[in-house]
C-alpha cells in the first residue's frame, strides 16, 4: 500500500468513525467527540481536517457511545439541535405559499395547540410526547385533532428528509374518531370549560378570504359573550339596534321575531355593558362596513364556525342561548321561574303588560347571579 494509499484509507476512516479527544482543564465534559467532514488545503500544502462536533460527555464511555450511536444511525449535524418550533417555521414557509388562508389559519391553530413540543429538540421527541400533546386535544373534534396529527406528521417528514432523525413517531399517533359528532344530534349547550375557553380567545379576527370582503378583519367574539350573558336568539341580536339598548337603566328591549312572548326586556348583566357600550354609537349593534345589519348566513360562516374551529369546540349560536339557561339553573334561578322565563321569552307574559319597577328590579338581580 503506497503512502496515498494510507492517507485514502485514513481519510476514509475518519470520516467514518470520527474520534474522541480529552480536552485539557477542569471541565465539567472533558471529552469531545466529533467525526471528520471532509479535508482542507492550508497555504503551506497540507491537508486539515474539517470537524464536526457531535458533543461533549463526562466520561469516555458515554462519548464512545455517542460516537457508537451517530455512526450506526447517521444525522445531519447542522441540525443537531434544531427544535419542533424552527422545523415547523422552515416547513410552513414554503407550504403556506402554495396553499389557501383557511388552510393556513386551520394548521396555525394547531399549532398552537403542540406548544409543549415548541422547544424540544426534534431528535429528543418520541412517541410519549406526541401522545401528550393529542391527550390534551382528546375532547376536541376529529378535524382538530387530524390538523395536530398533521403538524406532527410534516415535522417529522421534514426531519427524517434532512436526516436529522432516522424515525418518524408521528405513525404511532392516532385520531380519536369517537369525537365525530352525530349528524343527527347538535350540540345544545357549552360546558363550563368551554365557556372559559371562548373567554380566553375574545381577539379572533375574520380574515379575507375565509368571509366576504365587506366582513373582513371584524372582531365579533363579543357577540359571544353578548349571548352567553343574555340568552338572546342570534336573529334577535343582529337585528338590535342601539337604540334599543338603556345602557343606565340596565335593560334592552328585545323586538321578537318568534312569539308574541319574544318581545320582551332584557336585562342586562352588570359585567356585560363595557361589551356594549363598546358598540354603542351605530344604527344596529352589529352591522357590516356598510353600515347594513350583519345578517346571518354571512354571521355563522364566516364568523362562529371558523371561531368555533380556531377554538376546537363544537356548537351553533343556537347553543349559547342552552348554555345561558342552563348556567341560570345552576345559579339559582330555576329554568321553570317566571323570572328566566320572561328574560329568555318563553312566558306567556308579553311586553305589553308593563313591567313595575319590583319586576324589573327582580330580572336584574336575577342576571347578575350569573358567573360565567
Amino acid at each position: 500500500m503506497t503512502k496515498g494509499d494510507d492517507l485514502s484509507h485514513e481519510k476514509s476512516k475518519w470520516l467514518r468513525l470520527g474520534g474522541i479527544t480529552k480536552l485539557s482543564g477542569n471541565r465539567r465534559k472533558p471529552f469531545w467527540v466529533r467525526i471528520t467532514v471532509g479535508w482542507d488545503v492550508t497555504e503551506t500544502g497540507k491537508q486539515k481536517q474539517i470537524f464536526k462536533t457531535i458533543g461533549y460527555f463526562k466520561t469516555r464511555k458515554e462519548a464512545m457511545i455517542a460516537l457508537s450511536e451517530y455512526n450506526a444511525n447517521p444525522y445531519n449535524l447542522d441540525y443537531d439541535g434544531i427544535t419542533f418550533e424552527e422545523i415547523w417555521e422552515k416547513w410552513s414557509e414554503e407550504h403556506f405559499e402554495k396553499h389557501s388562508s383557511s388552510s393556513e389559519r386551520g394548521l396555525r391553530s394547531a399549532y398552537k395547540k403542540c406548544a409543549p413540543l415548541h422547544k424540544m429538540k426534534i431528535k429528543d421527541i418520541r412517541t410519549t410526547h406526541l401522545k401528550a400533546v393529542m391527550k390534551d386535544v382528546a375532547h376536541m373534534s376529529p378535524k382538530t385533532q387530524s390538523r395536530v396529527k398533521s403538524i406532527f406528521k410534516n415535522v417529522f417528514a421534514f426531519a427524517l428528509e434532512n436526516d436529522i432523525v432516522q424515525k418518524d413517531y408521528s405513525q404511532f399517533v392516532n385520531v380519536d374518531r369517537s369525537k365525530s359528532p352525530d349528524t343527527k344530534k347538535k350540540k345544545k349547550y357549552f360546558t363550563r370549560e368551554e365557556v372559559q375557553t371562548i373567554f380566553d380567545n375574545l381577539d379572533f379576527v375574520v380574515d379575507f378570504p375565509y368571509g366576504v370582503q365587506k366582513y373582513t378583519k371584524m372582531n365579533l367574539t363579543d357577540s359571544v359573550v353578548i349571548l352567553l350573558y343574555t340568552g338572546m336568539r342570534i336573529s334577535e341580536l343582529l337585528n338590535l339596534k342601539c337604540e334599543d339598548i338603556d345602557l343606565e337603566a340596565r335593560t334592552i328591549y328585545v323586538h321578537g321575531t318568534k312569539t308574541d312572548s319574544a318581545e320582551r326586556i332584557v336585562p342586562i348583566h352588570k359585567n356585560l355593558i363595557p361589551y356594549l357600550k363598546n358598540r354603542m354609537g351605530k344604527t344596529y349593534l352589529f352591522e357590516n362596513v356598510n353600515g347594513k345589519p350583519i345578517t346571518y348566513k354571512p354571521y355563522l360562516y364566516t364568523f362562529f364556525k371558523p371561531y368555533m374551529d380556531e377554538l376546537g369546540l363544537e356548537g351553533n349560536p343556537h347553543a349559547t342561548r342552552h348554555t345561558f339557561i342552563s348556567m341560570m339553573d345552576d345559579c339559582g334561578v330555576s329554568s321553570n321561574s317566571v323570572v328566566l322565563k320572561r328574560i329568555v321569552g318563553h312566558s306567556n307574559s308579553s311586553i305589553t303588560e308593563h313591567y313595575t319597577h319590583v319586576e324589573m328590579q327582580g330580572l336584574l338581580n336575577a342576571i347578575d347571579k350569573l358567573k360565567l
